[in-house]
């Protein structure tokens, strides 16, 4: 409140507690400081996307539940499901047979989707981010480019691996923005009541690693900071 009095912008405000996203765990320092500012764009896109109005990202949400059931009965056939993250989020965990849109920056995602945008009008589209932000923003973006059938999961990832841990249908980890890297199902489930601390993850044998080496292609889904792309200096998983 004294932040939003001293920049004279509205109060922060949320529609429920559960827009909220909890995690509990037992390491130190998973955040170098904290800053608080005004941007146009939660996500950046240089832009691109700063026109969308609020309003337009509330259409097509799709709860938990409501998703976990679309995942158990999806047709192949005519409907295409899309990661709206980055590559290296997908290498390490993605809701199966999800289209990887191959960008290293978010602000790559609308050329991809002018470029494929004909392909998808006649299907249904669904989508999904890790915190349901940048599926807000891709899937207002796709009904702009003429896609009419498109949804998006609500709280994205995290809030689906709060609720189904590892019983859902997500296949490995969550890339998170953190410290951590990472967080397995078991993790975020946990973590939302505050017993991760409690739990040594490490020993857990319920998550699969969907991750590759990139040299020899063992199942490996751990990035390291020395382990990066000499050209555009992206996380490698080696």
């Amino acid at each position: 409140q004294e932040f939003a009095q001293a920049a004279q912008v509205p109060v922060l405000t949320m529609d429920s507690p559960s827009d909220f996203k909890w995690s509990s765990t037992c390491e130190k320092d998973l955040f170098p400081d904290l800053n608080i500012k005004l941007v146009r764009e939660i996500i950046g896109t240089g832009g691109e996307l700063a026109s969308i109005r609020l309003e337009e990202t509330a259409q097509g949400y799709l709860t938990p539940q409501e998703w976990h059931e679309e995942m158990l009965h999806i047709n192949k056939e005519d409907t295409v499901l899309i990661d709206c993250r980055n590559t290296k989020e997908y290498a390490i965990g993605h809701f199966p047979n999800a289209v990887d849109p191959h960008t290293t920056t978010f602000n790559q995602f609308p050329q991809w989707a002018r470029q494929h945008a004909p392909q998808l009008k006649e299907k249904k589209v669904l989508m999904y981010c890790t915190g349901g932000i940048r599926c807000e923003k891709a899937s207002a973006y796709l009904r702009r480019q003429g896609v009419s059938q498109v949804q998006h999961l609500k709280g994205g990832v995290h809030k689906y691996l709060e609720t189904f841990g590892s019983e859902g249908t997500f296949k490995g980890k969550n890339f998170v923005f953190d410290g951590r890297g990472a967080a397995s199902a078991q993790e975020t489930q946990l973590g939302k009541e505050g017993d991760f601390v409690n739990m040594d993850v490490e020993s857990s044998n319920d998550d699969e690693i969907v991750g590759n080496c990139l040299y020899c292609s063992a199942s490996y889904d751990t990035f390291h900071p020395h382990c990066v792309c000499t050209v555009c200096r992206e996380p490698i998983l080696v």
